[in-house]
């Protein structure tokens, strides 16, 4: 029996499909109902997933397809699957490299990564929901990555200026030409972040749900723009607003064991933009609004530092703002007792 006829009769008999993504080709990994496994290699290439997925539907394969989140490789496999109406999973590669290290075997090669995802797709308790967006979701998703990085390089470039300048002064120099050129750059890039975000920011609203937008802007501290990336990355299908606040990683680490305890720290594990925007969201509610400043003041009274003041405040804001998200309604100063 040919690999392709192996193949098609294994994806009959499926439960589950792991796949994993590089560059140039697909590993995929048939796992069938008698626990056989049942390996190929596709191209990265829109004709060879479409035909994959074409074979899938045609024998009635309803199974989690299972596919590690890999740079922008994953995004082709992913959007051709979601828009087939397949059960596509995107997992962070933090959990399939937990099941890796519980293998007695420590074998990493492409096949065996597969019939890992595969396994995971009917063994793993936590999967994500399945993912459902479109080829326009990724793009836009880049375009707020590609403002990420810029204001990323606009930070980075800005303190090294700042040295140049500091170090020139202490040995008398004045008016450096290359510096006064950079700075003239920089000066130059900042608005042209400014300007991103408000493209950025009208495209964020014109996907958002009726009043969503209005209501979590009516928060103190969030902007449209921020109000837009809650929209785009968070979903509501998640046990609570703690949830949120992992995914963001605003969670707390807890070190415990007897009578030992540990110093708490942030995971700081999840969308670091994000967190960053929240960060700054909860500054701009700290320093605008009455109600949350009394808030940083009771904190920095009972001894909480300057930056834990306001990562609780960042914290308050994904509570109220999940609220507003699945009941409805404004924000109003009762939800600051909440």
């Amino acid at each position: 029996m040919t690999t392709n006829a192996r193949l098609s009769e294994a994806i009959g008999m499926s439960v589950s499909v792991g796949i994993d993504v590089s560059k140039a080709s697909l590993e995929v990994c048939v796992m069938t109902k008698d626990g056989r496994f049942v390996n190929t290699r596709l191209a990265n290439t829109r004709q060879a997933i479409t035909a994959f997925v074409e074979s899938l539907l045609t024998t009635g394969f309803h199974g989690p397809i299972v596919v590690e989140s890999t740079g922008h490789y994953h995004w082709l496999i992913a959007v051709c699957a979601a828009e087939a109406g397949l059960d596509m999973r995107l997992i962070n590669p933090l959990m399939s490299s937990k099941h890796s290290r519980a293998a007695i075997r420590k074998t990493k090669t492409d096949p065996v990564d597969a019939r890992q995802l595969a396994v995971m797709g009917v063994t793993e308790p936590n999967l994500p929901a399945p993912w459902k967006h479109d080829a326009a979701w990724v793009a836009f998703r880049h375009r707020v990555g590609l403002l990420c990085t810029l204001e990323k390089t606009l930070q980075q470039t800005r303190a090294s200026l700042d040295t140049h300048r500091q170090a020139l002064a202490m040995v008398g120099v004045e008016g450096d030409a290359l510096l006064e050129a950079l700075a003239a750059k920089v000066h130059e890039l900042a608005r042209e972040c400014v300007r991103a975000e408000k493209m950025l920011t009208r495209e964020l609203a014109s996907r958002a749900d009726d009043g969503l937008n209005e209501r979590l802007c009516s928060i103190p501290g969030i902007s449209a723009y921020l109000a837009g990336l809650l929209e785009l990355f968070l979903r509501t299908d998640v046990p609570g607003p703690k949830s949120w606040s992992a995914f963001i990683g605003l969670d707390i680490s807890v070190k415990q064991s007897g009578t030992w305890q540990g110093r708490s720290r942030l995971t700081k594990r999840g969308n670091a933009y994000l967190r960053k925007r929240i960060y700054q969201g909860a500054w701009g509610a700290m320093q605008s609004n009455t109600e949350f400043r009394a808030y940083y003041d009771r904190l920095r009274a009972q001894g909480r530092g300057y930056v834990e003041s306001l990562l609780i405040i960042a914290r308050k804001l994904l509570r109220i703002a999940y609220a507003l998200w699945t009941k409805g309604g404004t924000y109003n100063s009762a939800m600051m007792k909440a």
